[in-house]
């Protein structure tokens, strides 16, 4: 039997409309997942290392980056930036400038050298503002002067000083933060320093100034690395277990593990003399901030 015309008329419009409709779906969702696939490979592409074009290589630094002429330290800056720059570091320098901690005046004298020691033993394995706080207290103990802001705190560290420690029991110093372990690396680092044991630290080369401070307790190889870059500015130093330098080195030469410290050697030998000056830009390069300048 025939449907009457009225009921075909309707089920053809409504086979007309739903097949519409499907088909609109059908393009809607490719569209999406066109635009998904899109801003996939966008974002891709924004965090993937854009590789260096080899005339990059041979291209010198403008010489308007670092014009300290740096002469306190002993060693070049501008000539490691030339030196960096030919080995491979060229986008890194023009991108992060100078390290400014070059800028700094190097720590000199025994007085400053407790300091920054001591300082590095009250941060070890604290965040930033916790290990701060405890600083200024323990500065005020020894100080006998509230400390509560930055000029407060560079009036007082006049007072810290070896024999001002050693005057504190443990307990004493555990009362201004203090775990009871730092509390001994402290006395110990001062009980070397009135001995005489850590005098001429400036005069060590590298290997025997590693030796002379890991005979502290307290400080291990990450430590004394921090030292000499931050306190005195030695111009070769690669902190093979820093993990922002790790991360860095990482990203630098597209390596899909963290490098080993052998690793790390083998491949920073042509920026030799200057690791010092590459330490900072794989710091950079990480989104590491480098350790606070002691």
């Amino acid at each position: 039997s025939r449907l009457p015309p009225s009921r075909s008329c309707k089920l053809f419009v409504l086979c007309f409309f739903s097949l519409f409709l499907w088909s609109t779906t059908a393009h809607m969702a490719k569209r999406k997942a066109q635009e998904i696939c899109f801003r996939s490979r966008k974002s891709a592409n924004a965090i993937k290392k854009v590789p260096r074009k080899k005339e990059d290589e041979n291209v010198s630094a403008p010489s308007t980056i670092c014009l300290r002429d740096c002469e306190t330290l002993g060693w070049d800056v501008s000539a490691g930036i030339e030196h960096l720059t030919a080995n491979g570091l060229l986008r890194e320098v023009e991108e992060y400038g100078c390290p400014p901690f070059l800028q700094e005046e190097k720590k000199t004298g025994a007085s400053n050298h407790f300091i920054s020691l001591a300082k590095a033993i009250v941060y070890q394995q604290l965040a930033g503002a916790a290990a701060a706080t405890i600083w200024k207290r323990f500065v005020s103990l020894l100080s006998c002067t509230p400390v509560t802001s930055e000029e407060e705190l560079a009036a007082a560290l006049s007072s810290l000083s070896p024999a001002a420690v050693l005057q504190l029991d443990e307990d004493k110093l555990r009362s201004a933060g203090l775990s009871r372990a730092k509390a001994s690396y402290v006395r110990d680092l001062a009980c070397k320093f009135e001995n005489g044991e850590l005098e001429g630290l400036e005069e060590k080369d590298d290997e025997e100034l590693a030796r002379a401070l890991i005979a502290v307790k307290g400080i291990g190889p990450w430590t004394v690395d921090m030292f000499m870059i931050f306190s005195l500015h030695r111009q070769d130093v690669l902190p093979v277990g820093d993990l922002g330098v790790r991360k860095g080195m990482q990203v630098f030469f597209g390596m899909k593990k963290l490098p080993t410290p052998a690793e790390m050697r083998e491949k920073t030998q042509s920026w030799r003399p200057y690791r010092t000056m590459g330490t900072w830009y794989m710091w950079k390069l990480a989104g590491t901030s480098a350790p606070a300048s002691r």
